[in-house]
């Protein structure tokens, strides 16, 4: 089975909390998780299926160095437009909490990452059958 390469921009949040506790819960194939966020939180951990793992800092290479595959954007509406970009640059497919930041990085969606996008919706049933209810949970 495929396994995926994913970050999560804006880990130290609450929306990046819920991205891992549902990722945890959905058992995705998963390659290598990279949790990013401001260079105020790099080397804090975040918890992942037991494991701890340490922040890195969001840049606009960190996609490209760390092979990202698809980038959960859950930071502010302003550093997702800045970055979404250059993670679907990199080749990511980039899911975002806002739909302005997903068109944006949309303009830059390669090859690679639409085949990535499609093998993931079939494995996992699409975007909504992940989080499914967290929306509720992330608004509490």
């Amino acid at each position: 089975m495929r396994k995926f390469n994913i970050a999560v921009v804006g880990a130290t949040g609450a929306v990046g909390e819920e991205i891992f506790r549902v990722l945890g819960e959905r058992n995705l194939p998963i390659n290598k998780l990279v949790p990013l966020a401001s260079a105020r939180s790099v080397g804090r951990e975040v918890e992942f299926q037991g494991e701890m793992l340490k922040v890195k800092e969001l840049t606009h290479e960190v996609f490209e160095e760390e092979n990202i595959e698809i980038a959960f954007f859950s930071a502010g509406g302003s550093v997702s437009a800045e970055f979404a970009p250059s993670a679907a640059k990199a080749g990511a497919v980039v899911l975002a909490a806002t739909a302005t930041v997903a068109a944006t990085a949309l303009v830059s969606l390669s090859t690679k990452a639409v085949q990535c996008y499609a093998d993931y919706e079939q494995l996992i049933g699409g975007v909504e059958t992940l989080f499914k209810d967290s929306a509720n949970v992330v608004e509490e």
